[in-house]
């Protein structure tokens, strides 16, 4: 059965891209995104694959790909209301932007890596999600070091106000 394909092709996807194997990564979450271009896939099914394709390009430092795929499957789980699935989009994006600040040194990216991280929590909190609250709190200091501070994260009304304007999208 075709879901059953689907489904198939992204969990490949995402161990390729845990082992390392990038080439095959892609290829797999590429055969679900053409999937959907031919006829009908459940919108999880593709938001998942662009997130597996981001956990491929995180892997191979290829981060503004990563952050394309990311904002794919966030403006999926948007439109869907896929609220909890928007909570691990939105650590992954932290998480990508502060590599990124890492890498290159932009205060944009460690402010949009605040941003995301703030979001995450304030909607993993909503959905009683206190472990991975708790792993999105730490996320920046794992990343950057333990010269960051954690109270750098933006402030709670900040994220209150994005999650409205992410509401809004939806």
């Amino acid at each position: 059965d075709r879901r059953s394909i689907i489904n198939c092709h992204n969990n490949l996807c995402l161990l390729y891209a845990q082992h390392g194997e990038l080439a095959k990564a892609h290829e797999y979450g590429e055969r679900v995104l053409q999937a959907a271009k031919r006829f009908a896939v459940e919108p999880e099914l593709v938001a998942n694959a662009h997130g597996n394709l981001a956990v491929a390009c995180m892997s191979a430092e290829r981060l503004d790909a990563a952050l394309i795929h990311l904002h794919e499957a966030l403006r999926i789980h948007q439109r869907f209301d896929m609220r909890r699935h928007m909570v691990a989009t939105y650590f992954n994006l932290a998480e990508t932007h502060y590599k990124r600040y890492k890498a290159q040194g932009d205060p944009e990216d460690e402010r949009l890596g605040d941003q995301n991280a703030a979001v995450a929590q304030t909607i993993g909190r909503e959905l009683g999600l206190e472990g991975f609250v708790q792993n999105t709190a730490g996320l920046k200091r794992e990343i950057l070091g333990a010269a960051q501070e954690p109270d750098k994260l933006a402030a709670p009304e900040h994220a209150a106000r994005l999650r409205a304007n992410a509401d809004a999208l939806s």
